[in-house]
């Protein structure tokens, strides 16, 4: 029989990373499962146990800890938010399984069923089966929220006892797929109190000690007190040194013993996530040649500029340039080649691969080969579509690329702002523009009549004709509208709206852009199908006749002026985005998990 396979990882806050792109298998993200066949990742399986399943990796997490978690404590900086649990078994006896579909699916539900059981079917926000690595195996992920409404990985895996039940409980189950526990140890737990106790009775009686206890008078009593007191404290100190030197030496052996096991477990987890390297295999030359021939260097780079690795600068003439965030980097790409300006480096796309992916030759060729086609297919038509170099007048523009967001300075600028990149990623673009000669770049948004609004650190541009924008794609069935002063502003009541847990689908978010294009917000808007239209416009006198003038042409009733509702007017907040700013530096200070709840204070979202 095989051997079953029950790995835990602990997971802190969630921020970033890539554990939820592997597995997920985010598209455009393929470097987190770069080990993975491509072309069985549709055979994976997706099960959504709960409605958290549904959501995004990291906002599920979020999400059931705020809907679980009542304790009055505040949650401890490097506590555990998340336990990713991967369950499977040897590798000859999983592939056997998978070669039959309804054993396959048995085997699904077999640890579908023990995974609720042991976890609960509330706590768990991912429940992935994956088909396309070494060996078929499951990710199951749960946020360890008690029945009391702690948050508490240590109730579920926190002790060598719970962890041995969990093995024994979860071979008992997969017997009848053929799988057992391995080899189980005879070693027993032993608190650090028993442990010293132990100790204690096989240590050597000291003698002298024991000779003063026993010869105890009252005549040692009345005048040799002091003395007495003295030898019993040394013999006592000896005592305990002697117990200690030993428990040293033991939790010494122990220790080492751990980081053996759990670098032994590492090791098997990287054959059971075929993350080992790949084996050198013999590829014709031919092949290579093939290989390469059917790539492009300026694509790959393009990825590493969506990936956040590099930031594309501008085309000139045939070359594409790229810089690195701290511009340490300056790279010079073209069908010939690369060549980093300030290192003198340079190569072809294999040297490319290796350099930027961390791999030897052999994996750059096999990780080319799965580059090649659906995944650099985007990257071909960015690279195709990018714009020709204009010599440009002093004082004029020109947009010379667009693409999803990947700057992590324009990522973290946002953010600073309390701008999650999700909110970015879904109703933005990145935008690169010339002017005149120069080269920059920033988060842009698309207006109705095809201009650009774009927002970096260090200025606010306006290209092509000024009018209203509707971020994100166009929702007709939505009949509730949100109309904000500038795109920041939107970016802000979206972020607010996603905290409450409303549906953004309800929503068309409309960013005039300028208090001079409210007359055309009414013109385009004023007879459309809606229930309500919400202002939160600044709150300054342009921001109130703005406001004034959109009610008296919109019906009475139908429209709705929500500034007060967040303390957005001359002696208050200036705008939404302060407010989301103000609000969330005060939730901060209050160590608070919840956000605020918009329809229980009023905000008026709620019809």
């Amino acid at each position: 029989m095989g051997q079953v396979v029950l790995h835990f990882e602990k997971h802190g806050k969630p921020i970033s990373g890539s554990l939820g792109h592997h597995i997920d298998r985010t598209e455009g993200m393929e470097w987190s499962y770069r080990h993975a066949d491509l072309s069985k990742t549709h055979l994976n399986k997706v099960y959504h146990l709960n409605d958290y399943c549904k959501m995004k990796y990291n906002e599920a997490i979020k999400k059931r800890i705020e809907d679980g978690y009542t304790s009055k404590k505040t949650i401890r900086k490097d506590a555990t938010y998340s336990v990713n649990v991967m369950l499977s078994g040897s590798h000859d006896e999983m592939k056997e399984i998978e070669k039959e579909p309804k054993k396959l699916d048995e085997w699904i539900n077999q640890n579908a069923n023990w995974c609720i059981r042991q976890f609960g079917k509330e706590n768990i926000v991912r429940f992935n089966v994956h088909l396309d690595e070494k060996t078929p195996h499951i990710h199951c992920v749960f946020v360890p929220i008690t029945e009391d409404g702690r948050l508490s990985a240590k109730d579920f895996i926190g002790s060598s006892i719970k962890l041995q039940d969990l093995q024994s409980s979860y071979a008992k189950s997969m017997e009848r797929f053929g799988l057992e526990r391995g080899v189980k140890s005879d070693r027993k737990h032993q608190t650090t109190d028993e442990y010293r106790r132990r100790e204690a009775q096989s240590i050597q009686k000291i003698e002298q000690l024991h000779e003063k206890i026993d010869n105890l008078s009252k005549k040692n009593l009345l005048f040799g007190l002091d003395d007495l007191k003295k030898d019993l404290k040394a013999g006592l100190n000896g005592y305990i040194n002697s117990v200690n030197e030993t428990f040293k030496e033991k939790e010494q052996k122990i220790l080492s013993e751990f980081i053996k096991l759990k670098d032994g477990a590492k090791e098997f987890m990287n054959s059971i996530e075929n993350r080992e390297p790949i084996k050198s295999k013999y590829i014709p030359p031919t092949d290579v040649q093939s290989i390469v021939n059917n790539s492009n260097l300026i694509d790959y780079f393009l990825y590493l500029a969506n990936r956040g690795d590099l930031v594309f600068e501008k085309k000139s003439g045939k070359e594409f340039i790229f810089e690195d965030e701290n511009k340490t980097q300056k790279i010079s790409v073209s069908e010939k080649g690369w060549h980093d300006l300030k290192s003198g480096e340079g190569g072809q796309i294999i040297k490319a691969i290796q350099k930027h992916q961390k791999l030897d030759w052999l994996e750059a060729v096999n990780w080319l080969k799965n580059f090649n086609g659906d995944i650099s297919i985007p990257f071909q038509k960015t690279r195709e579509k990018t714009a020709k170099e204009i010599v440009l007048k002093p004082n004029t523009y020109a947009i010379t690329q667009i693409t999803d967001p990947s700057s992590r300075k324009l990522i973290e600028y946002f953010k600073n702002r309390n701008i999650s990149f999700d909110t970015l990623k879904n109703h933005s673009k990145q935008v690169h523009y010339q002017v005149g000669e120069n080269h920059f770049y920033g988060i842009g948004v698309k207006n109705v009549e095809g201009g650009y609004e774009i927002r970096n650190p260090f200025s606010k541009m306006k290209f092509g004709s000024s009018d209203v924008s509707e971020l994100g794609k166009e929702k007709a069935e939505a009949k509730k509208i949100v109309v904000c002063e500038g795109i920041t502003d939107s970016f802000s009541i979206i972020e607010i709206l996603k905290r409450a847990g409303k549906n953004l689908d309800d929503y068309r978010f409309i960013s005039l852009n300028s208090v001079t294009n409210v007359q055309k917000f009414i013109d385009r808007y004023l007879n459309q199908t809606y229930d309500s239209v919400f202002l939160l416009l600044d709150g300054d006198t342009a921001g109130d006749e703005a406001t004034k003038k959109i009610q008296e042409a919109f019906p009475q009733g139908k429209v709705r002026d929500l500034r007060d509702n967040f303390g957005i007017h001359s002696h208050g907040y200036k705008d939404i985005n302060e407010h989301l700013m103000k609000e969330s530096q005060k939730q901060e200070k209050k160590q608070t998990l919840k956000a605020p709840e918009p329809t229980k204070k009023g905000y008026g979202f709620k019809r």
